[in-house]
This record gives structure tokens, sequence and C-alpha cells, in this order.
């Protein structure tokens, strides 16, 4: 927008009104790739962000797990969070201006092979950025190892040999060799 000096000073009879909406600027970093064994657990630290000069109301944020998935209640400081099957939901009625916020998620690996989840935030203002406002993690599960087999039996060949000596052994108890 630019302004003109009037050189009419007299014709200030007209006006205009403009309005401006006010936006949040919400955003989700990329969450950092972990590794679990089948049935162990994860930390996950979800940094959310409002860059704009306006706090956002009742700022929401979305986690759509895999089926491979399963989380335990977060943590999230700025508000609750409630788990129902493959989603994390999580609500805060303020999420003030030029401020951060750490949501942590604890997540089991129940089926082995790369797991995903999707985070999404939102809040009731629009947002001047939208690209910022999802992203997709990913948990690799990990099958526990093989058990070794033979454990603590050992020497399993060497017992075979000696059951098939213990037929000789006897038979010279009951014959033995004389002179």
């Amino acid at each position: 927008m630019a302004a003109v000096v009037d050189a009419y000073l007299s014709n200030k009879g007209e006006s205009a009104t403009f309005s401006v909406d006010p936006a949040v600027d919400l955003s989700v970093d990329q969450p950092a790739a972990a590794t679990v064994t089948l049935n162990g657990s994860t930390s996950v630290d979800l940094a959310l962000s409002n860059d704009a000069s306006l706090a956002a109301s009742n700022a929401r944020v979305t986690i759509t797990l895999d089926a491979g998935l399963a989380a335990s209640t977060p943590n999230w400081t700025l508000g609750s969070c409630s788990v129902t099957g493959q989603t994390v939901e999580c609500l805060a009625p303020n999420f003030n201006a030029q401020s951060s916020s750490v949501l942590t998620l604890e997540l089991t690996g129940s089926a082995a092979g790369q797991q995903t989840y999707s985070v999404s935030v939102a809040a009731s203002e629009p947002d001047i950025d939208t690209a910022n406002n999802s992203v997709s993690g990913s948990i690799t599960v990990n099958a526990p190892p093989a058990a070794s087999g033979g454990g603590g039996g050992g020497g399993g060949g060497a017992g075979a040999a000696l059951l098939a000596l213990l037929p000789l052994v006897l038979y010279r108890r009951r014959f033995p060799k004389h002179g």
C-alpha cells in the first residue's frame, strides 16, 4: 500500500475502511526417526510453535498412528490429551504469541516393520502459513533377536558318544576279561 499527498484539500469527504483478518502462524517441526524392539516403547518429542504476534485460541494437535503403533497418554503443558484407538487428540485453550511448546508422546511398536504417524496443528483463527502445520514421523520396529539354540545343554554330540559306549562298559563289567 502507498500514500499519495492530496493537492486538493477541499475534497476530503470520501473515506475507505480496511479490514485486516488476524492470523496465527502455528507450526510443528519434523520429529526425529526412532527405532524400538517389538513391544518396546520410545518417547517422541513434538516441537510446536506459534510464530505470530497473535495468540492462538483453541489450539488442536491431532496425531494419527499406523496400526503397528500404540500410544499412551501424551504430556503437553499447554493442554490436555486423549487417546482413542489410533488417534491422539490434544487441545489447549490458548497458545501464546511468539511462543513454543513440546508435546511428548510415548509410542509402543506392536508390529514389526516401518511404522509411521502424522501430526497436524490448527487453531480457531486462520493460519498465515498452513504448509508447516503438518508432518509425518516414522518408527522402525524390529523383531526381537531369535533365541539361540542349545542354551546350557552344550556338548550334545559327546553325550551321544558316551551313550553309545554304555553297553560296552556294562558288558565288560559283567564279563570281565581274564588274563
